[in-house]
């Protein structure tokens, strides 16, 4: 896809991507919030997200629900008519997705450092075993990562063609 492209991405393709990226960025923030609660026999919840490896990310899963919203709430400008508004959403909310996977990537890099210097420090072979969870915002950082690019290549674009049409 050439630059040129770009600029016409389908109003029906920025809808479905908003729709389905805002309902997966939800849906484990909720997952993540819920998991702070105790489990019981009526709240079996926790044991099955317990699998997933999360163990009570409380600030994440409200990161994560906001970033929905944010994505969310771009839909909605679009079905009201406001492409503009609509895509600085999308491209708002997707580039803060991008870069709160990032920041997972960091701490991933980080817990792995410091597992190396505690196993070089005690002279054992490094346990990785507390890596088991699955680190869903660098997931979901990944799955943002294509409508961000294109959105911001749109709109680097549309600054230029302004820039240009000023200065003649």
């Amino acid at each position: 896809m050439t630059i040129n492209e770009t600029k016409n991405i389908p109003l029906w393709l920025r809808i479905t991507y908003s729709i389905v990226l805002s309902l997966i960025f939800m849906t484990f923030g909720v997952l993540q919030f819920m998991t702070t609660f105790e489990a019981t026999a009526e709240w079996p919840l926790f044991a099955n997200t317990s699998l997933l490896g999360w163990t009570g990310e409380f600030m994440t899963g409200i990161a994560l629900v906001i970033i929905g919203l944010i994505i969310l709430w771009s839909a909605i400008l679009y079905f009201r008519g406001k492409n503009p508004e609509g895509n600085s959403f999308l491209l708002i909310g997707s580039g803060v997705g991008v870069v709160f996977g990032l920041l997972y990537v960091l701490v991933v890099v980080a817990d792995i450092i410091a597992v190396l210097v505690d196993a070089a420090a005690e002279a054992v072979a490094p346990d990785f075993t507390e890596f088991s969870s699955l680190y869903f915002p660098i997931l979901l950082g990944i799955i943002s990562l294509p409508i961000f690019l294109l959105l911001f290549i749109k709109f680097r674009d549309v600054r230029k063609e302004k820039a240009q049409a000023a200065s003649s």
